[in-house]
């Protein structure tokens, strides 16, 4: 495979099959940047016949990065919420395959991304939505996503706010199969080559009937700043700087 990195972000390619992986230690989580850096390298993998996003470390994705949350105020938070929004929204319309190779913990926002993949393989660690403990409103394009993925499960999940370890996780069908560490890479690599040997304008009509175009834009400026604004509530900041002095 040939290695291309860009920021924290590493994409390899071979036989029509990209990996991409986050690697941004010790937890790749998500700030605004990484968010938009990764949606651009999504977009400019949509020639190939597959993708397998993973992470790297002991963890997928452990969601956003709270500190820099609380260092950039409102400005940053409604810009981060607007490219988490449209990252997800890219990953969960593209129309190549997109397998999720979850290599550790994949938490909040990271599950969220792992949500947006056609396809979930889980190894190791903790999967789950837990922004409702933190008093964290789902922006409105995720909360969708999540919706269409999860369908009747969607109301417990959220609600129960809970980490799953991979069996957890496996009967609630948040993920579709439990793979042994050495062996989830190939694994994935395998799920993405198969769903490619669909042929493409066929999985691409099936994929856009079973995922919808969304209904709430994830671009909306005027949400981002309202969520914003409600992920800044005292109460809220209180409760992520307790989680962060852990």
């Amino acid at each position: 495979m040939g290695v291309q990195v860009e920021s924290a972000i590493q994409t390899e390619k071979a036989d029509g099959i990209a990996v991409v992986r986050l690697a941004k230690p010790p937890v790749n989580t998500l700030d605004a940047e990484f968010l938009e850096n990764l949606e651009q390298q999504v977009l400019a993998l949509r020639g190939v016949r597959g993708i397998v996003i993973t992470g790297t470390g002991r963890a997928f994705s452990a969601g956003v990065d709270l500190q820099r949350l609380l260092d950039g105020g409102f400005p940053y938070t409604a810009r981060l919420i607007s490219s988490m929004s449209s990252c997800f929204a890219t990953v969960y319309s593209l129309r190549v395959p997109v397998v999720a190779a979850v290599n550790g913990h994949a938490i909040a926002g990271g599950c969220a991304l792992a949500l947006a993949c056609d396809t979930r393989y889980m190894s190791t660690g903790k999967f789950g939505l837990n922004e409702l403990a933190l008093g964290l409103e789902f922006p409105p394009s995720i909360l969708e996503i999540v919706a269409t993925v999860l369908g009747d499960r969607t109301y417990a999940v959220l609600t129960e706010a809970k980490l799953h370890d991979p069996e957890e996780a496996f009967n609630l069908r948040m993920v579709d199969r439990i793979v042994a560490p050495e062996e989830l890479e190939t694994k994935a690599i395998a799920e993405a080559a198969r769903l490619a040997s669909i042929p493409a304008p066929v999985f691409a009509a099936i994929k856009n009937k079973l995922r919808p175009s969304l209904k709430y834009s994830p671009s909306d400026a005027k949400v981002a700043s309202d969520m914003a604004k409600q992920w800044l509530i005292p109460e809220n900041v209180e409760r992520i700087k307790s989680i962060i002095n852990r």
